[in-house]
């Protein structure tokens, strides 16, 4: 952990190996399920977007795409 950041991922094959507690494993283990999750937002629901101008429209278009994604994976 370095300046209040914790980097999850697999050591490099040339660095040494250390051990992880119990939380680090299950961050570690869920981490392909969150960016398979945001790569579907980003490629497939146009999560990014430069549309909205304030905050406020941000902040809209993110729960107007996490809604539908929920209600495509409901369906």
């Amino acid at each position: 952990m370095t300046y209040g950041t914790l980097v999850v991922s697999q050591p490099h094959f040339k660095q040494n190996k250390k051990l992880i507690t119990d939380w680090q494993y299950a961050l570690l283990r869920t981490r392909p399920k969150i960016e398979s999750v945001f790569d579907y937002l980003k490629e497939h629901l146009n999560l990014v977007s430069s549309f909205p101008r304030s905050v406020a429209g941000y902040l809209l278009h993110y729960v107007r795409i996490l809604l539908g994604y929920q209600i495509m994976a409901i369906s």
